[in-house]
């Protein structure tokens, strides 16, 4: 299996006077394009792209949310030497990535 595109993945909703309005974008660092997150017709008749733009945000945080769930799931008999301090120092980390890559998916990030 390949692995994804490296992250950060970037969201852009597309500029309000161009003809491809409400379409968001989801590149790459390197410029290269992931996926877009398209309307609706309804969305497109009313103007409201919040959808579209919350969908291009989840998208855009994938790959670290990928990454996040991956490092978390540590093999528990691995666990099995380490002291009380290590197992809480791992297991704060991980509920702290984890708000992180929730607040980059809702765009607070």
């Amino acid at each position: 299996m390949s692995k994804h595109t490296e992250w950060p993945w970037l969201c852009q909703p597309t500029d309000r006077d161009g003809p491809d309005y409400g379409v968001a974008i989801v590149g790459d660092n390197s410029g290269g394009l992931v996926a877009a997150a398209l309307p609706w017709s309804t969305e497109i008749d009313s103007g409201d792209f919040s959808r579209v733009e919350a969908n291009a945000r989840l998208i855009a945080a994938a790959p670290y949310m990928f990454d996040v769930l991956e490092a978390s799931a540590a093999d528990p008999t691995d666990m099995t030497n380490w002291s009380d301090e290590q197992i809480r120092g791992w297991a704060y980390a991980t509920a702290r990535n984890a708000q992180n890559a929730i607040a980059k998916a809702r765009g607070n990030q």
